[in-house]
């Protein structure tokens, strides 16, 4: 289990930008995915590490999730500027689920949504219970689905 502070959701979101840029995938990386993304990350981190990769909220929204805090893709900076349990993370989330249509990516997303909502008594505020997260992304992990 990792013990390190969350980093911004913007440097998570900085990252996939250039994790995909870096492997030449990124053309189809718009911000609903970015977003959706972000999701998966915060709850693999939460499920594989026992801690959240970001501190910002994170909504239920019609094409999947949002994260308000978080900026527009964009690729500045080397991969290598991320601290490495985030480019870990991102590396891993989209292994799993970078190939994916935005159909698909919605879908998968939607059924991690629905699955947090129940455990925490609904809401669009998915950041309000991290037990819930870690709890839906925990049992998604141990089934290999993440």
């Amino acid at each position: 289990m990792t013990t390190s502070a969350p980093v911004d959701a913007a440097e998570v979101t900085a990252c996939i930008a250039r994790h995909a840029a870096g492997r030449g995938e990124d053309a189809g990386l718009d911000e609903q995915k970015v977003h959706n993304l972000l999701f998966l990350c915060q709850g693999y981190s939460l499920a594989a590490r026992g801690v959240p990769l970001f501190a910002e909220k994170l909504y239920a929204a019609p094409g999947g999730v949002s994260c308000p805090a978080a900026a527009a893709p964009h690729c500045e900076a080397g991969l290598d500027d991320a601290p490495d349990e985030v480019r870990e993370v991102v590396a891993h989330v989209w292994g799993t689920f970078g190939g994916l249509t935005p159909q698909k990516l919605q879908a998968r997303v939607g059924r991690h949504v629905t699955c947090v909502q129940e455990m925490s008594g609904g809401g669009r505020d998915l950041s309000r219970s991290p037990d819930a997260v870690k709890m839906a992304f925990a049992l998604a992990l141990q089934q290999g689905m993440i």
